[in-house]
């Protein structure tokens, strides 16, 4: 049997966003949200431009136009 693997809300995204912001570890964030630090690590990788911040506005966005797309 396949796992299945569930997208971060609008919530965790805020959560995450603001909670690197101030300076909070990865490992920290992902062990309050009660996910692994690895999902964490690719929602930013995926949702920051080169050199600039993860931004959950822009992350919610780019995650409902790959939906759209049916590339999610």
């Amino acid at each position: 049997m396949g796992r299945h693997y569930s997208q971060l809300s609008a919530t965790e995204r805020n959560d995450l966003h603001s909670r690197m912001l101030n300076g909070e570890s990865l490992r920290s964030i992902a062990r309050s949200l009660g996910r692994a630090a690895s999902t964490l690590s690719r929602e930013i990788s995926r949702n920051s431009e080169d050199g600039e911040e993860y931004d959950s506005c822009l992350a919610g966005y780019a995650r409902r136009q790959h939906r759209r797309r049916g590339l999610v």
